[in-house]
């Protein structure tokens, strides 16, 4: 069976003798601090072994078979990732990946993974992205991105936000950041990139966001909090008129969406909440990060007129100069899931990382100046 423990999923395994009865179970080891690991359902009742997805935040992902009785992980086929031009081949042994536990405001203890080059150092200079959702007790898996690989080479490291309102710590964990309590996931996620300037996983004028829809939300919120904490921050899809679309039960989702935000046509005290943390009621006159909204023109979940609201509304309010932009991609032959289509999805996705990295630092975005000195396969002086 599958269980969660401290953020992380586990199989327990319980084996059952020629009687029937059952013994002692116990988890099946890995060696990563953080993965995602699901069992494949067999066709046998019976059957001896389990078949196993696994991936890391440095593992791409690999199907093994667990022997019961053995007690022994084989592995049968693995994704393989392709030689980067300059760099050679992908080496998991040059990466690193660790769990770190922030404090929020509250006390409650926050999990934190992070994944960098095991030759970056930890000294508060370098570039870090933060990703967060934290919404529909949806949990946000470690898994292997080949896309994060060229941002890790050019010296940035990454992390995930587990904050509450996801389900990542169980089915409280959820409840503790909808509805009433929602402003928890918000507060979550700025004392995570604290943690992380404090642990000195990034400068603290280096430090990115990233969020989609209900994650955008999220970043939309945090830098309304915390606007001087951010350098940079990219919201797809992003939900960030949430009291706007609460109102109108003519939308699609609207009807069901007041199960995880609340009702604000019924109750004046959700409608005030909501109005409290919905970033687009809530932009300041002051100095923001620089903003990449992206938005697709037939988004069902999501309106694109939020993002171009929201927009407008910081183009109006900031105080920002010209490096801090505030910018609006619109695909108009998109759903909320993105473009279709592997190259179009890869232009889109490179075309987001470099802008980040454009703005965390520019020296490391420039073409060839990947964080590596010397190896097989890599070019030493590419700096």
């Amino acid at each position: 069976m599958t269980i969660r423990r401290e953020g992380r999923p586990a199989v327990h395994i319980i084996p059952r003798d020629p009687t029937g009865e059952l013994g002692p179970g116990e988890d099946i080891h890995f060696n990563d601090a953080v993965y995602s690991v699901t069992p494949i359902p067999g066709p046998n009742f019976d059957d001896t072994d389990v078949r196993l997805n696994y991936s890391s935040m440095v593992t791409p992902d690999i199907v093994y078979t667990y022997n019961v009785a053995l007690r022994r992980l084989t592995p049968l086929k693995q994704m393989r990732v392709l030689d980067h031009p300059d760099l050679g081949a992908y080496d998991p042994e040059q990466y690193t990946q660790v769990r770190e536990w922030a404090v929020a405001d509250d006390g409650e203890r926050i999990p934190v993974s992070v994944v960098m080059r095991r030759d970056r150092p930890q000294d508060g200079t370098g570039p870090l992205v933060l990703y967060g959702y934290g919404a529909y007790e949806f949990t946000v898996e470690t898994r292997f991105d080949p896309m994060r690989v060229g941002l890790l080479d050019k010296g940035f490291a990454y992390a995930i936000a587990h904050v509450r309102g996801g389900g990542e710590m169980g089915r409280g964990w959820y409840e503790q950041g909808r509805q009433g309590q929602k402003l928890n996931t918000f507060r979550d996620f700025v004392a995570v990139a604290r943690h992380l300037v404090d642990q000195g996983y990034a400068a603290s004028d280096k430090v990115g966001a990233q969020g989609v829809s209900a994650g955008g939300l999220l970043v939309g919120a945090a830098i309304n909090m915390e606007p001087g904490l951010f350098r940079a921050v990219h919201a797809d899809v992003p939900f960030v008129d949430p009291l706007t679309a609460g109102l109108d039960p003519s939308a699609p989702l609207t009807v069901r969406e007041w199960a995880e935000w609340g009702n604000p046509l019924e109750d004046d005290e959700v409608y005030d909440y909501i109005r409290s943390y919905s970033p687009y009621e809530n932009v300041r006159e002051e100095e923001y990060p620089a903003v990449l909204a992206t938005a697709s023109f037939n988004d069902s979940r999501v309106s694109y007129a939020e993002a171009a609201k929201w927009v407008a509304r910081l183009r109006e309010r900031t105080t920002n100069g010209d490096d801090r932009p505030i910018l609006l991609r619109t695909e108009m032959d998109a759903g909320h899931l993105g473009v279709t289509g592997l190259d179009s999805q890869f232009d889109a996705a490179a075309f987001r990382l470099a802008w980040l990295m454009a703005q965390l630092d520019p020296e490391r975005a420039r073409p060839g100046a990947w964080a590596v000195s010397g190896g097989e396969g890599r070019d030493a002086d590419a700096r």
